[in-house]
């Protein structure tokens, strides 16, 4: 193709977009490689074989921390050193390398810290291990409610009264709000709460990506939720109260599935398949701005699929089974915002940034540093994860006419198998992937540590719609959000002569080192409980 034009797209393989311009530079996995050019509605292929042009392997050693010290003995060369932590901690752990100090400092942990998002997605609404059981027990049917409950009955105007949490406290009393059926799509309603004042451009858009991409999409990705109340929609209930009590965005209730029983009556439940949303802002800078509530709507549905997949259905049928674990149920939530096409659009990047700038200060599945059960930097390490399996699984692609259809290059079975798989968290995982999931941790953190040593920008899958990442990872460079640039890279913040004590399930990077000659790197630690295990990179 010989013209100037920057009006030229460009795709890999399975109709993947890699970019757009008479220019490009992209990198590329090694093998035989499919590349497409369209420009103008004329379409040029070549098949072109890619090398690997390294000038040496990669050396990656892993060693146990045991106390009280291990010492190595290394070679000249360049070494990129890490830390992984499986079922465990390592006290009081630092790596010395000629008496200079690589142990990590600790930082101060703060919600509103450089690159962290001003709003949680959501909270996580638990279900009492009495109802739970309740339902497991079957004294809990899906009956069907004569009362607003066909499609054919909904007319745009109905006002009906709905609860909706306090989010501030959700063992409060909900608010009771009216409110007023704005839309009727064909998998969802939309409902507002009367009397508020919206922003019509805002809810214009909202309705077109429900229909054209965020519907579709989880449909493909998950599957259907439960419909309970046999409408064949969901309720997309707006609040201002979740605007006012500025805690998160939106949220889903689990207890809004039980429509019989006791615990029905509970004055918190609403009887219906619904997720609640604020209101979008008409302040693109807004955390309530509208890509930031597109990508809520996408991960409260999200949740309200896979809730219906991996537990409801199948206690309905009699299966024992338990919910997903919290650590779990948000990454997928959260990976699904970004396969949805709100990767940075929605803010989801912010979570992965907030992970990125301290990862020795969250475990992907327990507590955080600060104690905190849920965090945005455990969900956006999660997110990264599942990111990593489900590309590495084949991924998928998308449609170039249609941004709402989706083909499965493995990927997409991958999360299918996951939800009807009956084991949950990190079991769940390991029997779907077949492999220890100590395996499965080790062999992502080396992936990002690899990524750091080779010092490229890493080449990540994009939407053919939008040119927003479809996949996270390390080196994903600098990627703007509403104008402030983030450098999405694990950082290595260290202070000489500090030490740290790992979390579980953790990892961080150790600044790289060079020697000319011989050298010893000593590994100290207090004591372990776990496996712990210390890794260096050798490039070249």
């Amino acid at each position: 193709m010989n013209t100037r034009s920057q009006d030229i797209d460009w795709f890999i393989e399975n109709e993947d977009f890699i970019g757009r311009g008479n220019n490009l530079s992209v990198l590329l996995r090694e093998g035989v490689k499919k590349i497409t050019a369209v420009y103008k509605n004329r379409q040029y292929s070549v098949d072109i074989e890619v090398f690997n042009d390294i000038p040496a392997p990669l050396e990656e050693r892993r060693y146990n921390i045991a106390p009280p010290e291990l010492n190595l003995e290394i070679s000249p060369g360049n070494y990129y050193p890490s830390v992984v932590s499986f079922d465990g901690t390592a006290a009081l752990l630092s790596v010395l390398v000629d008496d200079t100090s690589l142990s990590p400092r600790l930082p101060e942990d703060s919600p509103s810290s450089a690159g962290g998002p001003g709003l949680t997605r959501d909270f996580r609404m638990e279900i009492p291990d009495s109802v739970l059981q309740e339902l497991k027990n079957g004294s809990l049917f899906r009956t069907r409610s004569p009362s607003f409950r066909l499609a054919e009955d909904y007319e745009v105007g109905n006002i009906r009264q709905i609860k909706v949490l306090d989010t501030t406290n959700q063992y409060n009393e909900p608010h009771i709000v009216d409110v007023k059926l704005y839309h009727i799509g064909e998998k969802y309603t939309l409902w507002l709460r009367n009397g508020v004042s919206y922003n019509s451009s805002a809810f214009s858009q909202i309705k077109t990506k429900l229909d054209s991409v965020i519907m579709p999409r989880l449909n493909a990705l998950w599957g259907d939720f439960a419909d309970i109340d046999g409408d064949g929609k969901i309720a997309i209930v707006f609040s201002d109260t979740i605007n006012s009590e500025n805690v998160a965005l939106g949220y889903f209730n689990p207890l809004d599935m039980l429509l019989s029983g006791e615990a029905s009556d509970n004055s918190f439940i609403n009887k219906m398949d619904v997720v609640y949303i604020a209101f979008p802002s008409n302040d693109p800078l807004s955390s309530f701005n509208v890509n930031a509530i597109l990508a809520t709507i996408a991960h409260e549905i999200t949740h309200a699929i896979t809730y219906s997949q991996k537990t409801y259905n199948k206690i309905l049928q009699g299966v024992e089974v338990n919910r997903e674990e919290l650590f779990l149920d948000e990454g997928l939530s959260h990976l699904s915002e970004t396969l949805c096409g709100f990767g940075v659009s929605g803010g989801n990047i912010l979570f992965l940034n907030r992970y990125f700038e301290n990862p020795q200060d969250y475990s992907f599945c327990t507590p955080n540093r600060a104690g905190q059960n849920d965090s945005t930097g455990m969900r956006g390490a999660m997110s990264l994860l599942l990111s990593w399996i489900f590309w590495n699984k084949g991924g998928m692609s998308v449609d170039r006419g249609d941004p709402g259809l989706l083909s499965d290059n493995g990927g997409i079975t991958f999360l299918k198998n996951l939800l009807q798989n009956n084991l949950t968290g990190w079991n769940g995982l390991s029997d779907v992937l077949d492999e220890t999931i100590e395996y499965v941790f080790g062999g992502f953190a080396y992936a990002l540590n690899r990524h750091r040593a080779l010092g490229d920008t890493y080449a990540y899958v994009v939407d053919p719609h939008t040119g927003e990442p479809l996949e996270f990872s390390n080196n994903m460079g600098i990627i703007s959000y509403h104008g402030t640039p983030y450098n999405i890279s694990m950082k290595t913040p260290v202070s000489a002569g500090e030490t740290i004590t790992t979390l579980p399930w953790s990892f961080f990077l150790l600044p790289p080192v060079q020697f000319s000659s011989e050298s010893v790197i000593k590994v100290k630690t207090g004591f372990t409980l776990g496996k712990s295990i210390f890794s260096f990179i050798k490039y070249p």
